[in-house]
């Protein structure tokens, strides 16, 4: 049974020594303690990797399956020969342009690597964070640091002290505050044991990005399911119903005034874009994530405001899509693995991917929950 524990927030914000506090978090680690740590893109919780004993308890505190691997931090390129049996040249060619960066790549692991960090399996995760703080911190603890997201299993990560402490307060020994993560969405994840190599979970580095670099598409694992009916990473706090709306405009804007006729006797939240903030600027439970062709600014703030939502116990979510280009089309991905529906809305004159829509903007006739034909899920999110 996991033993509660006495956080200690440790604020790098606006700290002339930092370097005091980062060696006290790194101690931590080395005498098998738990510290929460900031990465460029969400937190990280982290033990010592060559204490099974403390990397057992990240497993504990966020009720992760041990079945379900964590990934390898270094603080810098030099350290991954150490951990793994074999270095392709495509993976050379990804460290070099990519790391220290929101990318993890995925190799065949070494004898020095313990099954309890990757499930029992033959391939390790390894993250070098491109964040100056978390690579002074990794490099003080002087040993691998075993680490995954900063969030109980099957929640939306965390980019913020607060959000760490309201969901994870108690369970683990160290966080080091250092403020807002800046890019605000996971890493990708590689895995190049294969050729070419193979995305298992979209992040902030693109497939495009990867194909440029590589000179050949990376293929697609085919457990990345991006819509369909599966458990909605809101459903484990709250009753919240998140709708991913995309589409035209016009018609996205009259989709959500219908349901906030048909549905005003619930709370519902609106996530949309610049594009459609006039027109809903005196609903209490709007808010702006930024342009709708800004994707990094949007993937900032899209994650910390669906925690905003949940918090304040939204029975339905209705959130605007955006275009599906670069790392607009990572965040869509991501949002439909978390949707319970995703409704296609187009103009009359438009097909979408289910055909023609009808004369009203809508891909069927209104039915007693939804006007539009959802997305159902056939799997779960990653």
């Amino acid at each position: 049974m996991f033993k509660p524990r006495t956080t200690k927030v440790l604020s790098l914000k606006n700290n002339p020594n930092p370097k005091r506090l980062i060696s006290r978090a790194a101690e931590v680690i080395q005498t098998g303690g738990l510290v929460c740590f900031p990465t460029e893109t969400v937190y990280g919780l982290g033990a010592d990797a060559t204490n099974d004993r403390a990397v057992a308890d990240i497993f504990q505190a966020k009720n992760r399956s041990f079945e379900n691997p964590v990934a390898l931090h270094l603080h810098s390129i030099q350290e991954i020969p150490k951990y793994v049996q074999e270095i392709s040249e495509k993976a050379w060619i990804l460290m070099e342009k990519f790391l220290p960066g929101p990318l993890m790549l995925v190799f065949k692991k070494n004898n020095k690597v313990s099954d309890i960090v990757t499930g029992g399996q033959r391939k390790v995760g390894i993250r070098i964070p491109r964040h100056d703080i978390s690579l002074q911190f990794l490099e003080e603890c002087g040993v691998p640091v075993a680490a995954t997201s900063a969030n109980q299993s099957g929640r939306l990560s965390t980019v913020k002290a607060e959000q760490i402490l309201q969901e994870l307060g108690g369970r683990f020994d160290v966080l080091l505050d250092a403020g807002t993560s800046p890019l605000g969405i996971e890493s990708t994840v590689l895995d190049v044991t294969t050729d070419p190599p193979r995305i298992i979970r979209p992040g902030f580095i693109t497939l495009d990005e990867i194909a440029i670099t590589l000179g050949i598409p990376p293929v697609i694992s085919d457990n990345l399911v991006e819509r369909g009916k599966g458990k909605s990473m809101l459903e484990s706090r709250s009753e919240s119903k998140l709708i991913l709306l995309e589409g035209d405009k016009e018609v996205i804007e009259k989709k959500i005034r219908t349901y906030l006729k048909l549905y005003s006797n619930k709370k519902i939240g609106i996530i949309i874009t610049e594009n459609l903030e006039s027109a809903f600027k005196d609903h209490p439970y709007q808010r702006c994530v930024g342009p709708s062709d800004k994707p990094q600014m949007i993937a900032r703030k899209i994650f910390s405001t669906l925690r905003e939502m949940e918090n304040m116990q939204m029975d339905i979510i209705l959130m605007e899509g955006i275009p599906r280009e670069g790392l607009g089309h990572t965040l869509m991905i991501k949002l439909c693995q978390m949707a319970e529906d995703v409704i296609k809305l187009y103009n009359s004159n438009e097909i979408n991917g289910n055909g023609k829509s009808n004369d009203n903007g809508q891909t069927a006739p209104p039915a007693a929950e939804e006007t539009g034909t959802p997305e159902k899920k056939n799997g779960t999110p990653l």
